[in-house]
């Protein structure tokens, strides 16, 4: 596309090539009134981005950045933004009825007049946004309220070395031995800590 050709491309035509060519950083782009639909923009990073009034319908957000992102009167009915990162982000006022916000994160997100089906599988606080960076091996699935009580009594940090990295929920005494999903039970260690743990009960 030539030079001259280019200078007439609308906000939505230049964002749609450059994330086809593989751009996804578009932080601060203004998108206002930009409508979208049936678009797939999986891991695109729109953070600070003015989407007000933007009309994104049926369209594929998911593992999108929208943090602190300006989606103000935006209807984004149907889309997909599930595991979505919208921290801070200005909804308010927004149309989301039958969007997928599944483990999207919403802290401190204005939600003022926006519609919505459900926040049930949203990540709503801050805690639970870091909880879900924490490993949680197969088949041992533990409660979402003694995850957050497991979390605020070990610090945020393995109980052993006190790493905040790659943190896993640790069953003091194994599933297999007998143990339970209760926080008496269970306990923040780091991969490396629990791997030395290795299935031994107790440590």
């Amino acid at each position: 596309m030539s030079k001259s050709h280019r200078a007439l491309e609308s906000p939505k035509d230049e964002l749609l090539r450059k994330y086809g060519a593989g751009k996804r950083d578009f932080v601060g782009l203004d998108l206002y009134g930009i409508v979208l639909r049936e678009v797939d923009l999986t891991g695109i990073n729109l953070s600070k981005a003015n989407l007000r009034m933007a009309r994104i319908v049926l369209t594929n957000l998911s593992g999108a950045t929208l943090r602190e992102t300006d989606l103000s009167g935006a209807n984004l009915k149907g889309s997909n933004l599930s595991g979505a990162d919208l921290t801070r982000a200005n909804l308010m006022d927004a149309y989301l009825a039958e969007t997928n916000l599944d483990r999207a994160i919403l802290v401190n997100a204005v939600l003022s007049g926006a519609t919505y089906d459900t926040l049930s599988g949203a990540i709503l606080y801050e805690e639970d946004a870091r909880i879900r960076e924490v490993i949680e091996r197969p088949k041992r699935s533990i409660p979402k309220e003694v995850q957050r009580e497991v979390w605020r009594r070990d610090g945020g940090r393995c109980v052993e070395c006190g790493s905040k990295v790659n943190l896993e929920f640790d069953h003091i005494i194994p599933l297999s031995e007998g143990g339970s999903n209760t926080a008496r039970n269970i306990q923040l260690l780091c991969e490396p800590c629990n791997r030395r743990k290795s299935n031994k009960v107790g440590g």
